[in-house]
């Protein structure tokens, strides 16, 4: 049973990821960089809420399985699983905080026009996305 959920909190964890990737994320962007910013945020705190509730359970259903088990390729699983939580907060929470999400909420700095003339395209697509460089994309 405890692989069971170990397994089912992984693959929905993968799917959401997956979901953000490839779908939501992309049209977002797609409908202006102002549009994305001002939906991020809130997306952003929910999306957390449910990642870290499956990283955290998938990893004690997996350290659990494993230890019926006795199979350390379980327990690595669920370790691998469960070290999203401490990397988001270390690595991608930090200058999410900080980035043009907040400002343009507080009435600070409005994001570029990405579709303008003379627009760097890698450089909107990285300040559009700034989790971007610690993805798997």
């Amino acid at each position: 049973m405890l692989m069971f959920l170990a397994l089912l909190a992984a693959g929905l964890f993968a799917g959401a990821a997956i979901y953000i990737t490839a779908v939501e994320h992309p049209a977002r962007v797609s409908c202006g960089t102002e549009l994305a910013v001002r939906e991020f945020a809130p997306s952003y705190k929910r999306a957390t809420v449910m990642q870290a509730t499956l990283a955290v359970a998938g990893c004690l259903a997996g350290l659990g399985a494993a230890w019926q088990r006795q199979d350390p390729v379980v327990a690595l699983g669920a370790v691998l699983l469960g070290a999203v939580v401490p990397f988001t907060l270390i690595v991608i929470f930090p200058p999410t905080r900080g980035s043009s999400t907040r400002h343009s909420m507080r009435g600070g700095p409005k994001p570029r026009n990405c579709s303008s003339a003379g627009a760097n395209s890698t450089q909107c697509a990285a300040a559009s996305r700034p989790w971007r460089s610690c993805s798997f994309y």
